[in-house]
């Protein structure tokens, strides 16, 4: 069962929790702010009630950031040739990349409640 929220009245936690990234990239402010407001977006959609809304939405919305970062190549993945096994066995290249396929999913919000 989920939870109708609504991500306009949150909007200070997603650019609160988008601040690390704004301090290390401050010219894709926008960029960044957009990605966190997805994220909260997603969040809003996907909540529960299970734990605190803050809680739950700093994972979609940090997840989100990181996501379009790697994706316009901001941050490095790690490169075939520097793979060092995890303890999982994977080298740390295969999990990046496993991480990706998942990530790269379409996000179908047909299934939100509706909003008053």
């Amino acid at each position: 069962m989920t939870i109708a929220i609504d991500p306009a009245d949150h909007l200070r936690l997603a650019g609160k929790l988008a601040g690390p990234y704004l301090r290390r990239h401050p010219r894709l402010e926008d960029d960044i702010l957009g990605a966190a407001y997805l994220g909260l977006c997603l969040a809003a959609c996907r909540y529960d009630g299970r734990t605190k809304f803050g809680t739950y939405a700093g994972y979609w919305v940090k997840r989100e950031v990181v996501n379009y970062l790697r994706d316009t190549a901001h941050i490095r993945l790690p490169r075939p040739e520097d793979a060092r096994r995890t303890a999982s066995g994977r080298s740390a290249y295969e999990a990046a990349r496993r991480v990706r396929v998942l990530d790269e999913q379409e996000y179908d919000m047909s299934d939100c409640p509706a909003r008053p």
